[in-house]
């Protein structure tokens, strides 16, 4: 009985998932596929327990190996089988928590197994529209690009040559002026 339990799960997966696609009402699918998780859950920790006891016994931490996440996600899709194989379009919009297979997922994020166009794919990440109004306008804070080596240069001997027309200017005018003297009798 090294890994029997684990072959009987597998077993009954493939028996829930034939009587599934024959047409096998979901009331009584839920309960097969409850009994069956449970009957692995038992299965389980009988095989690992006299392990774990004698971890107990020796004074450390008995480790149990973890149940077949693999096998328990099939249990899974079987129980959401009708979510996982609607194919309606709208069906992210029509329901409020839509259940989506991995490939419609993949269709919703990234836009994958779609023709090839013009449009963009998948969906928009929310930072895109988080600073957006209803009205379309940017609300964020504007943010000053950062210039170049070549902007910086540029700039620096365009401020230098304007900085020595600026001084002959000022020096131009703060020179020593003749002064003129009007004689108030004379106008």
């Amino acid at each position: 009985m090294t890994e029997a339990y684990t072959d009987t799960l597998r077993r009954e997966i493939n028996a829930i998932r034939t009587a599934t696609k024959r047409g096998l009402d979901r009331t009584e699918r839920l309960t097969w596929i409850k009994c069956v998780g449970d009957a692995y859950a038992l299965a389980h920790s009988e095989y690992h327990e006299p392990a774990r006891l004698r971890a107990l016994e020796g004074g450390y931490e008995p480790k149990t190996p973890p149940l077949d996440a693999h096998l328990l996600d099939q249990l899974t899709n079987l129980a959401l089988y009708e979510e996982l194989t609607d194919t309606a379009s709208n069906k992210a919009t029509s329901t409020e928590y839509p259940f989506l297979s991995d490939i419609q997922l993949a269709r919703r994020r990234e836009g994958a197994h779609e023709a090839k166009g013009l449009t963009q794919k998948g969906e928009a990440p929310y930072t895109a529209a988080m600073n957006i109004g209803m009205d379309g306008r940017d609300y964020s804070v504007p943010k000053r690009r950062k210039r170049s080596a070549y902007e910086d240069a540029l700039r620096d001997a365009n401020v230098h040559s304007r900085n020595k027309e600026r001084k002959q200017k000022y020096d131009e005018f703060t020179r020593r002026q003749p002064v003129i003297t009007y004689k108030m009798s004379d106008l």
